[in-house]
């Protein structure tokens, strides 16, 4: 490689989840692409969370961290919610159809009072 050259992005587990899950909002249920982006972006956090090094993963997740994962952006990024709980309500049934998790966790994700 020459110093002309780009480097060669870093792929990591995430990335390759969000995108084969941003494959499957385009195909399957014909979102935009806006947002399908925007959903990966307020998804990206999560996901990351759960397959950083040392953690159990998505395979293993529970209703209970789902529900505590929202709670800690609610309290941390109130604002992020409007797109955060949708979007996970969508990839939660799409982790479950395609293996990932044994059992659906949507209704895991809970709703927030806007007054």
């Amino acid at each position: 490689m020459s110093l002309a050259d780009p480097p060669t992005p870093v792929v990591t587990a995430a990335d390759a989840l969000l995108t084969r899950y941003a494959e499957y909002e385009a195909s399957e249920r014909g979102l935009a692409t806006r947002s399908i982006e925007r959903n990966a972006r307020a998804l990206r956090p999560f996901v990351e969370c759960r397959m950083h090094d040392g953690q159990r993963g998505l395979e293993q997740l529970t209703a209970a961290e789902v529900t505590a994962f929202v709670v800690e952006q609610a309290r941390l990024a109130p604002r992020s919610l409007a797109h955060l709980m949708p979007a996970l309500r969508s990839l939660l049934p799409y982790l479950h159809v395609t293996g990932v998790i044994p059992v659906g966790l949507a209704s895991a994700v809970p709703t927030v009072a806007r007054w």
